[in-house]
Protein backbone atom coordinates (compact mmCIF):
# COMPACT_ATOMS: atom_id res chain seq x y z
CA UNK A 1 0.00 0.00 0.00
CA UNK A 2 2.89 2.72 0.96
CA UNK A 3 4.75 1.12 -1.56
CA UNK A 4 1.70 2.48 -4.25
CA UNK A 5 1.79 5.71 -2.57
CA UNK A 6 -1.26 5.62 -0.55
CA UNK A 7 -0.83 6.68 2.43
CA UNK A 8 -2.51 4.48 5.15
CA UNK A 9 -5.04 6.79 7.82
CA UNK A 10 -6.57 5.66 11.02
CA UNK A 11 -9.25 2.97 9.12
CA UNK A 12 -6.53 1.59 7.67
CA UNK A 13 -4.68 1.14 11.00
CA UNK A 14 -7.42 -0.44 12.55
CA UNK A 15 -8.73 -2.82 10.14
CA UNK A 16 -4.64 -4.31 10.56
CA UNK A 17 -5.45 -4.39 14.15
CA UNK A 18 -8.42 -6.32 14.27
CA UNK A 19 -6.98 -8.12 11.75
CA UNK A 20 -4.00 -8.93 14.28
CA UNK A 21 -6.05 -9.60 16.92
CA UNK A 22 -8.32 -12.54 15.43
CA UNK A 23 -5.50 -14.23 14.01
CA UNK A 24 -3.28 -13.99 17.60
CA UNK A 25 -0.43 -11.94 15.80
CA UNK A 26 0.55 -9.98 18.96
CA UNK A 27 4.17 -8.94 18.10
CA UNK A 28 2.61 -7.30 14.47
CA UNK A 29 -0.19 -5.63 16.22
CA UNK A 30 1.94 -3.90 18.58
CA UNK A 31 4.46 -2.72 15.77
CA UNK A 32 1.76 -1.38 13.32
CA UNK A 33 0.05 0.37 16.90
CA UNK A 34 3.26 2.27 17.00
CA UNK A 35 3.52 2.66 13.67
CA UNK A 36 0.29 5.05 13.68
CA UNK A 37 3.23 7.67 15.39
CA UNK A 38 5.15 8.15 12.15
CA UNK A 39 2.19 8.85 10.23
CA UNK A 40 1.13 11.75 12.94
CA UNK A 41 -2.25 9.62 13.46
CA UNK A 42 -3.41 9.74 17.22
CA UNK A 43 -4.88 6.71 18.45
CA UNK A 44 -8.93 6.64 19.41
CA UNK A 45 -10.65 4.51 20.79
CA UNK A 46 -11.35 1.99 18.41
CA UNK A 47 -7.53 1.78 18.35
CA UNK A 48 -7.18 0.80 21.79
CA UNK A 49 -10.29 -1.04 21.83
CA UNK A 50 -8.58 -3.82 18.95
CA UNK A 51 -5.05 -3.85 21.03
CA UNK A 52 -6.60 -4.27 24.05
CA UNK A 53 -8.50 -7.04 22.90
CA UNK A 54 -5.28 -8.47 20.71
CA UNK A 55 -3.25 -8.69 24.08
CA UNK A 56 -6.09 -10.23 26.05
CA UNK A 57 -6.92 -12.95 23.74
CA UNK A 58 -3.66 -13.75 23.61
CA UNK A 59 -3.14 -14.23 27.67
CA UNK A 60 -2.09 -10.28 27.96
CA UNK A 61 -4.16 -9.53 30.37
CA UNK A 62 -2.65 -7.54 32.62
CA UNK A 63 -0.78 -5.78 29.86
CA UNK A 64 -3.94 -4.94 28.29
CA UNK A 65 -5.39 -3.45 31.60
CA UNK A 66 -2.06 -1.80 31.38
CA UNK A 67 -3.07 0.13 28.22
CA UNK A 68 -6.42 0.54 29.59
CA UNK A 69 -4.73 2.73 32.61
CA UNK A 70 -2.09 4.82 29.78
CA UNK A 71 -5.02 5.44 27.94
CA UNK A 72 -5.34 9.62 27.32
CA UNK A 73 -9.12 9.48 27.62
CA UNK A 74 -11.67 6.72 29.95
CA UNK A 75 -12.11 3.63 28.56
CA UNK A 76 -15.51 2.42 26.96
CA UNK A 77 -17.60 -0.32 27.12
CA UNK A 78 -16.37 -2.04 24.35
CA UNK A 79 -12.58 -1.66 25.27
CA UNK A 80 -13.77 -3.01 29.19
CA UNK A 81 -15.70 -5.39 27.46
CA UNK A 82 -12.70 -6.77 25.12
CA UNK A 83 -10.65 -7.54 28.79
CA UNK A 84 -13.34 -9.12 30.33
CA UNK A 85 -13.95 -11.46 27.39
CA UNK A 86 -10.00 -12.20 27.80
CA UNK A 87 -10.05 -12.81 31.63
CA UNK A 88 -13.28 -15.28 30.97
CA UNK A 89 -11.14 -17.11 28.45
CA UNK A 90 -7.74 -17.66 30.75
CA UNK A 91 -9.52 -17.73 33.88
CA UNK A 92 -8.37 -14.10 35.18
CA UNK A 93 -11.10 -13.77 37.66
CA UNK A 94 -9.35 -11.52 40.10
CA UNK A 95 -9.37 -8.51 37.37
CA UNK A 96 -12.45 -9.21 36.82
CA UNK A 97 -13.80 -8.86 39.63
CA UNK A 98 -11.23 -5.63 40.00
CA UNK A 99 -12.40 -4.10 36.81
CA UNK A 100 -16.03 -5.36 37.47
CA UNK A 101 -17.69 -1.21 38.70
CA UNK A 102 -15.64 -0.06 35.80
CA UNK A 103 -17.45 -1.59 32.96
CA UNK A 104 -20.90 -2.06 34.77
CA UNK A 105 -20.92 2.35 35.28
CA UNK A 106 -20.46 2.60 31.71
CA UNK A 107 -23.02 0.06 30.66
CA UNK A 108 -25.63 1.69 32.43
CA UNK A 109 -28.62 0.73 29.85
CA UNK A 110 -26.50 -1.84 27.92
CA UNK A 111 -27.92 -5.88 29.16
CA UNK A 112 -25.35 -7.48 27.02
CA UNK A 113 -22.28 -6.78 29.44
CA UNK A 114 -24.50 -7.44 32.45
CA UNK A 115 -25.30 -11.02 31.36
CA UNK A 116 -21.59 -11.49 30.04
CA UNK A 117 -20.27 -10.54 33.56
CA UNK A 118 -23.03 -12.91 35.41
CA UNK A 119 -22.46 -15.85 32.88
CA UNK A 120 -18.72 -16.04 33.81
CA UNK A 121 -19.86 -16.21 37.20
CA UNK A 122 -21.84 -18.67 36.77
CA UNK A 123 -19.15 -20.80 34.77
CA UNK A 124 -16.90 -19.99 37.94
CA UNK A 125 -18.89 -20.94 40.56
CA UNK A 126 -19.03 -17.93 41.95
CA UNK A 127 -22.89 -17.58 42.87
CA UNK A 128 -22.88 -14.42 45.18
CA UNK A 129 -21.32 -12.36 42.47
CA UNK A 130 -23.82 -13.88 40.38
CA UNK A 131 -26.63 -12.53 42.11
CA UNK A 132 -25.02 -9.26 42.83
CA UNK A 133 -25.11 -8.52 39.11
CA UNK A 134 -28.17 -10.49 38.66
CA UNK A 135 -29.92 -8.23 41.52
CA UNK A 136 -28.28 -4.50 39.66
CA UNK A 137 -29.32 -5.56 36.31
CA UNK A 138 -33.06 -6.05 37.90
CA UNK A 139 -33.00 -2.56 39.96
CA UNK A 140 -31.73 -0.37 37.23
CA UNK A 141 -34.75 -1.80 35.90
CA UNK A 142 -32.51 -3.80 32.42
CA UNK A 143 -34.31 -6.71 30.99
CA UNK A 144 -32.16 -9.41 28.71
CA UNK A 145 -33.60 -9.24 25.08
CA UNK A 146 -33.43 -12.84 24.06
CA UNK A 147 -32.00 -14.08 21.16
CA UNK A 148 -33.57 -15.31 18.14
CA UNK A 149 -33.13 -17.10 14.64
CA UNK A 150 -34.15 -17.12 11.78
CA UNK A 151 -35.07 -19.09 8.59
CA UNK A 152 -36.35 -18.13 4.80
CA UNK A 153 -38.31 -21.15 3.05
CA UNK A 154 -40.78 -20.33 0.02
CA UNK A 155 -39.99 -16.98 0.15
CA UNK A 156 -41.27 -16.71 3.41
CA UNK A 157 -39.00 -15.42 6.71
CA UNK A 158 -39.70 -17.43 10.17
CA UNK A 159 -38.06 -16.60 13.35
CA UNK A 160 -37.43 -18.76 15.80
CA UNK A 161 -36.81 -18.31 19.58
CA UNK A 162 -35.63 -20.09 22.14
CA UNK A 163 -38.39 -22.29 24.24
CA UNK A 164 -40.73 -20.41 21.34
CA UNK A 165 -43.76 -22.00 21.23
CA UNK A 166 -46.08 -19.22 19.48
CA UNK A 167 -45.85 -20.67 15.85
CA UNK A 168 -48.83 -22.08 13.90
CA UNK A 169 -46.71 -24.74 12.91
CA UNK A 170 -44.90 -25.51 16.20
CA UNK A 171 -46.01 -29.49 16.36
CA UNK A 172 -45.22 -29.91 13.30
CA UNK A 173 -41.89 -28.56 13.40
CA UNK A 174 -41.23 -30.39 16.55
CA UNK A 175 -42.69 -33.76 14.92
CA UNK A 176 -40.12 -33.16 11.64
CA UNK A 177 -37.16 -32.39 14.00
CA UNK A 178 -37.14 -36.11 16.02
CA UNK A 179 -37.47 -37.75 12.62
CA UNK A 180 -34.77 -35.42 11.26
CA UNK A 181 -31.90 -38.19 12.37
CA UNK A 182 -33.83 -41.28 10.50
CA UNK A 183 -33.79 -38.92 7.25
CA UNK A 184 -29.78 -38.88 7.32
CA UNK A 185 -27.84 -42.46 5.29
CA UNK A 186 -24.62 -43.37 5.80
CA UNK A 187 -22.30 -42.69 2.80
CA UNK A 188 -18.37 -43.10 2.61
CA UNK A 189 -15.77 -41.05 0.76
CA UNK A 190 -17.75 -37.88 1.67
CA UNK A 191 -15.35 -35.23 3.25
CA UNK A 192 -18.48 -32.51 4.29
CA UNK A 193 -20.24 -33.09 7.12
CA UNK A 194 -17.74 -36.41 8.35
CA UNK A 195 -18.20 -38.22 11.79
CA UNK A 196 -14.80 -39.24 13.72
CA UNK A 197 -15.77 -42.86 12.33
CA UNK A 198 -15.21 -41.25 8.50
CA UNK A 199 -18.66 -42.04 7.46
CA UNK A 200 -20.56 -38.77 6.40
CA UNK A 201 -24.44 -38.45 6.35
CA UNK A 202 -26.36 -36.68 3.31
CA UNK A 203 -29.92 -36.18 3.58
CA UNK A 204 -32.10 -36.87 0.36
CA UNK A 205 -33.70 -34.20 -0.92
CA UNK A 206 -37.01 -32.90 1.00
CA UNK A 207 -39.84 -31.86 -0.62
CA UNK A 208 -42.54 -29.72 1.05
Amino acid sequence: MVEMGIRPNGITFMNILSACSHSGHVDAGKFYFRLMENYSIEPNLEHFACLVDLLSRAGDVDGAYGVINSMPFPADASIWGALVNGCRIHHRMDIIQFIQRDLLDVTTDDTGYYTLLSNIYAEEGKWVEFGTVRSKMERTGLKKVPGYSTIELGNKIYRFGAGDTYHWRFNEVCSFLENFPSLARPQQGCSVFANPSNESFIFPEYHE
